[in-house]
């Protein structure tokens, strides 16, 4: 009965030591994803037209997005930032709405 609770034990004590091995390549992975960091911005114009401007253009409300960028820091070691950004200016998209304001 003893010898049978000990390999219990000892097959319940491997399976912890293979979790633990396993929580720590997480560990890792995680600890190079926290050196990854995103940030940005998106400046919008929003313009909602008249019923006699409507007829002259076809469009009852327009979108503009003016400025958006978005940013990419990974700190590669103390005090070593790299950083990639991406800036779009003066972007128009129009866009036909379906809600009339």
């Amino acid at each position: 009965m003893i010898d049978s609770l000990k390999e219990v034990i000892g097959n319940h004590e491997g399976k912890l030591n293979a979790l633990d091995d396993r929580v720590l390549v997480n560990e890792g992975d995680l600890a190079k994803l926290n050196k990854i960091k995103v940030s940005g911005y998106i400046q919008a114009q929003w313009e909602s037209y008249g019923a006699d401007l409507e007829k002259t253009n076809g469009y009852s409300n327009t979108f503009y997005i003016r400025r958006a960028r978005i940013k990419f820091t990974y700190e590669a070691a103390d005090g070593v930032n790299l950083f990639y950004s991406l800036i779009l200016v003066q972007v128009t998209w129009l866009l036909r709405m379906l809600i009339l304001l």
